[in-house]
């Protein structure tokens, strides 16, 4: 075998060794916290880091849209969070263990509540220049405390501290990462509608949503002209 064959087979075995290893667990059930239809005309995913600005405003705005397109009240309209902490955002994976443990523990009502407390309300303290100084034991102590306090007591301070460093907790939200990374998702916040991926959503305001949700979520105009669904 030349030196030349030798190499490049050498290199092939460890590509394979390293990203063997890295293969995208299969979901037991669908990912993301969900709300909705479950036979949905539009099933809208959105893709949102705790720690991202545009996240947070993109949350905002379809706060407002939900006011008209409530999915909690449609048989047509389903809302995913997907929970995509960004590796350059030095507490997104914090945030992700600790909102996803309101999940699990308190539901996804609550789950909804937090994420959008957390935005409004708390944010600015976890973002990279704010936390520069601090060191991870008091970026974590700190977001228990915080965390209790949107919850309004109902996880303890050193519930959320050990959700934090729990091995599967922490699991759940790498395997989340790699699902997103499996369907081209690179930042955040990002769209999917019925599975594709809407084009500069991230930029989208109130009327962009309501004239984009309009084209298949029924106005109550429309409605009537819709076959009865159970």
């Amino acid at each position: 075998m030349s030196y030349k064959v030798f190499s490049a087979t050498l290199l092939l075995v460890c590509l394979v060794s390293v990203f063997g290893d890295q293969v995208v667990p299969i979901p037991q059930v669908y990912p993301g916290i969900s709300f909705g239809a479950s036979e949905p005309l539009l099933h809208l995913e959105a893709f949102f880091d705790l720690t991202c600005p545009d996240s947070r405003d993109a949350h905002a705005i379809l706060l407002q849209v939900f006011q008209r397109f409530n999915p909690l009240n449609s048989k047509y309209f389903r809302f995913t969070i997907h929970l995509f902490p960004l590796p350059y955002h030095r507490n997104a994976q914090v945030t992700a263990r600790v909102a996803r443990y309101v999940n699990s523990t308190l539901g996804k009502a609550a789950f909804f509540k937090y994420v959008t407390d957390f935005f409004a309300n708390a944010q600015d303290n976890y973002t990279n220049p704010f936390t520069a100084n601090s060191t991870d034991y008091q970026i974590n102590t700190n977001l228990a405390a915080l965390s209790s306090s949107l919850v309004s007591g109902l996880i303890t301070p050193g519930q959320f501290e050990s959700a934090i460093n729990d091995r599967s907790i922490e699991l759940q939200v790498r395997g989340a990462w790699k699902y997103g990374c499996s369907r081209g998702i690179t930042g955040t916040p990002i769209f999917l509608a019925n599975g594709v991926i809407v084009q500069a959503a991230e930029n989208f305001k109130y009327d962009d949503w309501i004239a984009f949700i309009s084209q298949y979520v029924p106005t109550p105009e429309k409605k009537k002209n819709l076959p009865l669904r159970k």
